[in-house]
């Protein structure tokens, strides 16, 4: 390793890596190369390039990658060769060329999925929420939205006193007519989007990592956030679909949920 590596002149104080080690999973086969030259080498002197003449030694990109030197230095557990100047300058290359952009993408997304999570949390409420504010049963506030005129004119028939129970009851009644399911309904479509993202992801990685799939991180954690999300999505009944209200059951699922994705992405972004 300590040939692939060369300092410039003393004009300047750069160095000069040659990452081919790192690359070596590409041939000259047969005849000349692109160049027109008898070079052996499928990188162009130039730019480093791999040249399209170039074949793969190994077809499959998952099996080089389980065999690619430094991930057998870091199954090995090889430090002097891990902080060796090549193998650090060819990380912070890889990292600068595309997986700082990758990791960052990734990221975000896994970011804004626990932000919708949290945020459909807030938004939407239980039935325990309900009848507590409303001090009513859930078929009562059920009833007053979505029959709100007549069910509000038979509260008020019911209640013609001036007692101080009755009164509120009916302003229990009124309040429950003006329930506005919008921002429930908006936080179910976010929430949809952000569990088929996930979903696309989790398949894009399983088609290429294969077995090696479930050795991934977290992907219990992963699978397990999905799961509590889909069950979130799941309506219960008419009331609760129309009105987006959840059962404490399934509402407390998302609760787990959101938690759990916050601590895997805390975990990942560390």
């Amino acid at each position: 390793m300590d040939n692939c590596t060369s300092a410039s002149d003393t004009t300047t104080s750069s160095t000069y890596y040659d990452f081919r080690i790192f690359e070596d999973n590409y041939c000259i086969t047969e005849g000349k190369n692109d160049l027109g030259t008898s070079q052996t080498s499928p990188f162009d002197p130039k730019t480093w390039k791999v040249l399209a003449s170039a074949k793969e030694l190994i077809s499959d990109t998952l099996v080089w990658k389980q065999e690619h030197p430094v991930r057998i230095m870091v199954q090995h557990r090889c430090l002097d060769l891990l902080q060796h100047s090549l193998t650090e300058a060819w990380i912070q290359y890889k990292w600068g060329s595309y997986a700082r952009l990758l990791f960052t993408v990734l990221f975000a997304l896994k970011a804004i999925s626990v932000v919708i999570l949290v945020s459909f949390m807030i938004n939407v409420k239980n039935w325990k929420h309900i009848t507590d504010k409303y001090n009513m049963s859930e078929e009562t506030f059920c009833d007053a939205v979505l029959k709100s005129p007549t069910v509000l004119s038979e509260v008020k028939a019911a209640n013609t006193t001036e007692d101080t129970t009755e009164s509120l009851t009916i302003r229990s009644t009124n309040e429950a007519s003006e329930w506005n399911p919008t921002p429930s309904h908006i936080s179910h479509s976010f929430l949809l989007f952000s569990l088929v993202l996930q979903v696309f992801l989790e398949i894009n990685s399983a088609m290429k990592l294969k077995w090696h799939y479930l050795h991934s991180n977290f992907i219990f954690v992963r699978l397990l956030c999905i799961v509590l999300a889909a069950m979130l999505l799941i309506p219960t009944s008419y009331c609760d679909f129309m009105l987006g209200i959840k059962m404490v059951p399934i509402w407390q699922c998302g609760y787990t949920g959101s938690s759990y994705g916050m601590d895997s992405t805390h975990s990942n972004h560390q």
